[in-house]
């Protein structure tokens, strides 16, 4: 992109003397370097100098583009990923009676050309009323993948800063209210009384069209070759309300959307994922014993996927 760094940072230049001129500053300069420059630019630059205050802020904007262009075509891409409003219309959307979440989930996956890979020994998604997955978080991805893996049953616990940065999964999802956004240090705070009710007041809402919930107990996004240390609000609540939860560990995801190093896959992404067996959460006298259980099955099942070879993978059509 040389001829456009040499156009943004020519009228970059252009701006700044053209206001400098404005300004009575400077008389000839501006003038001078509009003589001096190729003839593809003489049209830009003198709309630079019959309007300097907006070509300068203009200027500055594409500057800031070639600068960080990588950044720029992950956000556009990041656009993309919503194509699937696009594909059934905003309005249809929004109205939409039946599941939005599973109608924007499968067209984006499809329009990123997703492939789903069920590893050897995974069980099926546990199907018999009200349960938690818990899943390794990879990616902002995982909103609309593990949507698909978990058959539409779970709605997702997540911070409400990816409703301030995504807002758009709101729009899709929120006549299922199949993402359920909570504020941290406010709801999300120990003893979790406060917070364990307003679990129980989504799962108990008519409106929840989903029997189960997925979270990520790691706590935030994590890429790298060995899990983190379990969070244990949500176990707790599974403790104490003597549910079922079921390990989902899944990678690939990182190299579909990486937030970190902003970059996204358009050409295809292949995804691998394991259901460990349903854990019954009532077998436990203590929390600690059920806990600890968690985290050595969860460690497991992470270092077992990621260790095992993919011939025998199955590839899931959706």
């Amino acid at each position: 992109h040389s001829r456009a760094e040499y156009m943004g940072e020519s009228a970059l230049s252009c701006s700044f003397l053209a206001v400098w001129n404005s300004m009575q500053l400077s008389t000839s300069w501006a003038s001078s370097l509009t003589a001096a420059a190729p003839s593809f630019m003489q049209p830009l630059l003198r709309y630079v100098r019959k309007h300097p205050i907006l070509s300068l802020s203009s200027a500055l904007l594409l500057r800031l583009c070639i600068k960080h262009h990588k950044k720029l075509k992950c956000v556009l891409s990041l656009v993309y990923i919503f194509k699937g409003l696009i594909a059934v219309g905003l309005p249809g959307i929004s109205q939409y009676r039946g599941d939005q979440h599973a109608v924007w989930s499968r067209t984006v996956c499809k329009s990123l050309r997703v492939r789903l890979f069920q590893a050897p020994g995974s069980e099926m998604p546990y199907n018999n009323g009200r349960c938690l997955f818990v899943v390794n978080h990879r990616s902002v991805a995982d909103f609309f993948v593990h949507d698909i893996i978990c058959q539409y049953k779970a709605s997702i616990l997540s911070s409400e800063m990816v409703f301030v940065f995504f807002p758009l999964t709101w729009v899709c999802t929120h006549y299922q209210r199949s993402i359920w956004f909570f504020r941290r240090g406010i709801q999300h705070t120990h003893p979790f009384t406060k917070f364990f009710a307003w679990l129980d007041s989504k799962f108990d809402d008519p409106r929840t069209k989903r029997p189960a919930l997925m979270f990520y107990p790691e706590g935030h996004r994590n890429v790298k070759p060995d899990p983190l240390r379990l969070k244990k609000g949500m176990l707790q609540y599974a403790f104490e309300r003597r549910l079922p939860i079921q390990l989902l560990t899944a990678f690939g995801l990182e190299d579909l959307l990486c937030e970190k190093t902003w970059t996204i896959n358009l050409k295809g992404t292949d995804i691998r994922y394991r259901f460990d067996s349903p854990i019954d959460s009532t077998q436990f006298e203590t929390f600690d014993q059920f806990y600890d259980f968690v985290v050595e099955r969860f460690n497991a099942n992470f270092y077992a996927l990621r260790d095992l070879p993919k011939d025998n993978d199955m590839e899931v059509l959706y």
